[in-house]
């Protein structure tokens, strides 16, 4: 009467393979039966490439005590998001406002979701729009539109988040406020006596 089988099995040993695990690492397999082992497979956090690792197998069948089963993973239809790292506005005059468009291109050949956008500070600077649940397909930009309305004349800066997944992207966003101009006269007024068919000139600052 032929016996059960025992195994264990463990991924690429004394190697870190993140995106590959076991449904489990040990068990039994009655005689004259077979059993599925399931391999669970995560790209999250991977680049667009193919990834190897081999699983080793071992039990106490004398005729194959070990076996190795290579595994190739090969991740296709990722995103890449492509984003500057800061933004700024043109200098604005104190009470007046600024508009400045941002844009986050998905250079990839996967869709993504840009799962919340905002600012860290909204004193001066703020978003013209809610970005919040977006899918960006591969080829596509979301344009942002950002506005600078500044209080004072100082500099003001905010970090534009965007999170996408497991990555937050961070964008320094900087603007200078300016003091309003002003305009005055040195007369109240010019009074100036001229006779019929002649021509006079006069100044004021």
């Amino acid at each position: 009467m032929a016996n059960a089988l025992s195994y264990s099995a463990e991924i690429n040993s004394g190697s870190d393979v993140t995106w590959l695990t076991l449904g489990e690492f040990s068990g039994e397999i009655a005689a004259n039966s077979s059993k599925n082992l399931e391999l669970k497979l995560n790209t999250k956090g991977l680049k667009e490439q193919s990834y190897f690792a081999t699983v080793n197998i071992y039990s106490n069948d004398s005729r194959n005590e070990s076996i190795q089963l290579p595994v190739t993973l090969v991740t296709t239809g990722l995103p890449d998001l492509i984003l500057e790292n800061s933004l700024a506005f043109e200098n604005t005059t104190v009470g007046f406002e600024a508009v400045e468009g941002y844009d986050i291109f998905n250079a990839g050949n996967g869709s993504t979701v840009i799962d919340s956008v905002y600012l860290s500070d909204t004193t001066a600077i703020r978003l013209n729009a809610v970005y919040n649940n977006l899918t960006l397909d591969a080829g596509r930009t979301l344009k942002l539109a950002l506005a600078f309305e500044p209080q004072s004349a100082e500099q003001y800066s905010s970090v534009l988040n965007v999170e996408s997944g497991d990555t937050t992207y961070q964008i320094t966003v900087q603007g200078q406020g300016l003091i309003p101009g002003s305009i005055s006269f040195s007369k109240e007024q010019v009074d100036i006596s001229v006779n019929y068919g002649e021509t006079e000139s006069a100044s004021f600052t």
